[in-house]
């Protein structure tokens, strides 16, 4: 199997395996898939964790009222008795008046809070030093995964205007999936790049990365279409670079501290044009030469 470790910029995402005769249409709608299934997942799982903390979202029209505006303005949450909470709740109030205020209790935060570290740790880029690829059913079991752990804590269904509301068909299908999300990428419009070029959305893959070696390992990047090219990265990572100026300053300081060392004990300071540091003074004492040549009459 080819082994895809596919980037997004310099952002290391995840890895992908394909055989040489897959075909580069697959190649790039599930690679798209997977891209946004992974934005998708990291969104629910925000979205799970203020759902365990401060209950459902309210309708668009109440949200963001202050304390007792609601009443005033005669506004009712139709959904708030509807979606009962397994295990009872315990009042909450949203900060950012966005959600009802009716926080699961603290079994049914556990269920929540579970799911979302699975889901997390299921498509962490940490995957990619474990040499695990990712597939379209990973994000397929995730989304599973979350929509599983919401209808525990909520037997009758999430209100559909929940960002944590998922369909079954949502967590079947995940090839073109949608993603509010200004880095969501339509797979129409991706673009795959191999050592700076174009990779055809025609032909095998083996044409596409000029091999035919099934234990092929190369760096691919996504890119949507109006992004161009990838930026070339730096030949060191920016950790990288921290560590060798940390090095080169500790053997600075080291330098500085024995110079001091030496002048505190009477010796000079190093002075490289001093004739111990000459390491051909041994050669010319043998050759019977003891001062410096000289070339002029």
């Amino acid at each position: 199997m080819v082994l895809l470790h596919i980037k997004h910029g310099a952002e290391s995402l995840f890895l992908y395996e394909a055989t040489c005769d897959t075909d580069m249409k697959t190649v790039y709608e599930e690679v798209t898939s997977i891209y946004n299934g992974r934005l998708k997942i990291t969104q629910l799982c925000y979205d799970i964790e203020d759902l365990a903390k401060y209950g459902p979202v309210m309708p668009l029209d109440m949200q963001g009222l202050a304390p007792g505006q609601a009443e005033e303005l005669k506004l009712v949450d139709d959904w708030a008795d509807k979606c009962e909470v397994n295990g009872g709740w315990s009042s909450n109030p949203d900060p950012m008046g966005r959600r009802n205020g009716r926080q699961p209790n603290e079994d049914m935060q556990k269920v929540l809070l579970k799911s979302v570290e699975e889901a997390k740790q299921s498509i962490s880029k940490d995957q990619v030093g474990a040499n695990i690829a990712l597939t379209t059913a990973t994000i397929s079991e995730a989304l599973h995964q979350l929509r599983g752990a919401t209808m525990v804590v909520y037997p009758m269904e999430l209100p559909p205007h929940d960002p944590c509301f998922l369909t079954q068909e949502e967590c079947n299908s995940v090839i073109g999936i949608l993603v509010d999300d200004r880095e969501f990428i339509d797979g129409t419009e991706a673009m795959l790049w191999f050592c700076s070029r174009h990779l055809s959305r025609e032909g095998p893959l083996h044409k596409a990365i000029n091999s035919k070696n099934e234990k092929t390992k190369i760096v691919v990047k996504l890119s949507g279409a109006i992004s161009g090219p990838p930026a070339k990265e730096d030949a060191i990572s920016e950790e990288e670079r921290l560590k060798m100026l940390a090095y080169y300053r500790r053997k600075q300081d080291e330098l500085q501290r024995l110079d001091q060392a030496s002048s505190h004990d009477g010796g000079s300071s190093y002075d490289p044009s001093a004739e111990w540091t000459d390491s051909s003074s041994l050669k010319r004492q043998l050759a019977g030469f003891k001062g410096p040549i000289s070339w002029r009459p």
